[in-house]
């Protein structure tokens, strides 16, 4: 979450007051992001809650706060499945053998 971000939501939030001092550090691919401070909140969806820190950091930025996968998986919000089995059947999974034939070696 940036500054301003976080300024516009303070002002919309009882439980939000000040940023602790930060204690992380943001790295991206190409720069190093200036931690402004920290907060706790609590976020909650229609089924479920959970208390989440959010790291803000110095200056704009173009995009929506992220949540963290913890975060998520909490709320309800995100699962993980290795088969696949959430979405359905493509043209470009990985296809089942039928004959030694249909194998690629």
């Amino acid at each position: 979450m940036d500054e301003y971000q976080f300024k516009a939501l303070k002002h919309r939030s009882q439980e939000i007051k000040e940023l602790e001092p930060g204690r992380d550090t943001l790295k991206t691919l190409q720069s190093n992001l200036t931690a402004k401070g920290e907060f706790t909140t609590t976020l909650r969806n229609k089924n479920r809650g959970t208390q989440s820190n959010f790291l803000v950091i110095q200056g704009k930025m173009d995009s929506p706060p992220l949540l963290g996968k913890s975060t998520l998986l909490e709320l309800g919000m995100l699962k993980i499945d290795s088969e696949g089995t959430l979405k359905e059947t493509n043209e470009l999974r990985i296809k089942t053998a039928k004959t030694p034939e249909d194998s690629i070696y």
